[in-house]
């Protein structure tokens, strides 16, 4: 999928209002935090184990072959936490409700409230999020957050719940009744449609703190290496079919899926960390 398609699709299902926890207006210091996603680097080279080609992205490992042509995961809400937090934001997350059906759109102002809380929220969604399947990261959305120093990010993966805006997006999107992650592709030339109702906080310490300022803008991507997902341990590829509901590699895959997300610093949206490849980045 490309930029301005993923955008198109975010925008058609997303709505966005950021605010730190327990703000009490808005404030003078803050900046912008742009969140991108990706699934490979640009121009990374392939592991010597399977090729990786652009759009459907296609895994080949000895004689077994994945394509994937669609993967989307349902996603509830952003957290950045400061470096000096003392208050768990993870568990700030779990005991809180979505306010998707109260979220505005974003802007300028959103989530400036001049409070240096620990939980920076962005409050995202529900929404379901096209993971894209070419190189390089690819922009999500971008809001305003007060100034300070984030070490690392939560985020909730959830299949619907009761609340209103979980049912409004089901109303919509039939085919995420009671899941939260879905991929349609082939293996061996054999169509699949594999989905999971996996409920799961993501917990990403960033590489290098990242530093929120007046003056400098700040792009963040979230990594999902899904080359992962429909692995064993000995790096072989695994049938979708074997990893539904109930079957042998259920649990396999779902470890997979939750450990395959990242969080680092990307100014320049080529899906790797800015402090650990080659050359400087402002």
């Amino acid at each position: 999928m490309h930029v301005r398609q993923l955008s198109m699709a975010i925008a058609a299902t997303l709505a966005l209002a950021a605010c730190s926890q327990n703000g009490n207006g808005p404030g003078p210091a803050g900046q912008k935090v742009s969140f991108a996603v990706a699934t490979r680097p640009a121009g990374a080279a392939p592991a010597p184990a399977f090729a990786v080609a652009a759009a459907p992205e296609t895994l080949a490992v000895g004689n077994d072959t994945i394509v994937f042509d669609t993967v989307q995961v349902l996603l509830r809400k952003v957290n950045l936490e400061r470096s000096s937090a003392t208050e768990d934001c993870e568990n700030e997350q779990e005991d809180g409700n979505s306010n998707s059906q109260n979220a505005a759109p974003i802007s300028a102002s959103d989530g400036n409230d001049g409070h240096s809380d620990d939980c920076e929220e962005v409050n995202a969604g529900p929404l379901i999020l096209p993971l894209p399947l070419s190189e390089g990261a690819s922009h999500v959305f971008s809001v305003q957050v007060d100034t300070g120093t984030f070490g690392s990010v939560h985020f909730q993966i959830h299949k619907p719940t009761d609340d209103p805006g979980d049912q409004a997006l089901v109303t919509q999107h039939r085919e995420f009744t009671a899941i939260s992650v879905r991929v349609i592709g082939q293996f061996n030339g054999t169509d699949f449609s594999y989905t999971n109702d996996l409920t799961a906080n993501q917990h990403m310490q960033l590489p290098s703190p990242i530093s929120v300022t007046d003056a400098t803008p700040v792009d963040l991507t979230i990594m999902v290496e899904i080359a992962t997902w429909f692995k064993d341990q000995g790096g072989n590829l695994v049938d979708p079919a074997s990893a539904a509901t109930g079957q042998p590699n259920e649990g396999l895959v779902t470890d997979n899926i939750k450990t395959s997300f990242h969080a680092f610093k990307d100014h320049d949206h080529d899906g790797e960390d800015d402090d650990h490849e080659g050359g400087q980045h402002d």
